[in-house]
């Protein structure tokens, strides 16, 4: 009888730490299919932190599988660590650029890491990989921010000719977030090759903005000086106080 039961029990043995390992493994994947659902859903806050539990589990896991939703969490890990500005995404982004045929992944990482140089104010490493993000990839939003960023990088670097057009296309987007901001910079182009009068229409449309609005007064005042109109400056200044420097985009707040 003894015998029976030891011989039933080193048959169940295995079976038993079989089942622990599968259940382990269901709900491994069912904590990857939520995390990467929440990234699809763009609830970053809950996704990123998901997707680092994951990897901590198994750092390996979407080295050792090549299945394509192991292949989708290294590169939503990727994503997440580029967002929140972690300088060890970018090699990691490059590398699975190269490894990846997922045209989507690359285009999406391509702006990511545009956006990561833009924010770390390196101009030129920011119109390289904006260049090479295919639009149809990105977000009408994503659109915007690639090419007011791209845009001003152009601007910072006095490759004024590069940034205009950039620039014009987002001015003209009504309720579009960086509209103030590019019709500014494209008025501060415009007044540089004496276009004064397109300059002029540019600071009148942003002159009662928070951010921009008293250096568009500056620029008006200086156009209205240009013409003549001292005595108009004189009642304009004093109604719209003029700033004592430049701003800079992106703010350093």
């Amino acid at each position: 009888m003894r015998l029976l039961l030891f011989t039933l029990f080193l048959f169940l043995l295995p079976l038993f730490f079989f089942g622990q390992k599968t259940r382990q493994s269901i709900e491994q994947l069912s904590q990857i299919d939520q995390a990467l659902s929440a990234f699809r859903l763009e609830k970053l806050e809950e996704a990123c932190p998901a997707i680092d539990r994951v990897w901590q589990v198994q750092p390996n896991l979407a080295l050792q599988n090549q299945d394509l939703q192991s292949q989708e969490l290294r590169y939503v890990r990727i994503a997440c660590h580029l967002l929140q500005g972690n300088k060890s995404a970018v090699g990691e982004a490059a590398h699975f650029i190269r490894e990846t045929p997922v045209i989507v992944w690359k285009d999406r990482l391509h702006y990511l890491l545009g956006n990561y140089y833009f924010l770390q104010k390196n101009w030129s490493a920011a119109i390289i990989e904006y260049k090479l993000a295919t639009l149809d990839n990105l977000s009408n939003a994503e659109i915007a921010v690639l090419q007011f960023s791209q845009g001003y990088s152009h601007f910072v670097l006095k490759q004024f000719d590069q940034a205009k057009p950039f620039l014009n296309s987002i001015r003209q987007l009504p309720g579009a977030t960086y509209q103030v901001p590019a019709t500014y910079y494209y008025g501060l182009i415009l007044y540089g090759e004496g276009k004064l009068t397109e300059a002029m229409t540019c600071f009148q449309q942003v002159e009662s903005d928070s951010k921009f609005g008293t250096l568009a007064v500056f620029y008006r005042s200086q156009i209205m000086l240009s013409r003549g109109q001292a005595t108009q400056v004189i009642t304009y200044l004093e109604n719209n106080p003029s700033p004592a420097k430049d701003t800079a985009y992106p703010a350093g707040e």
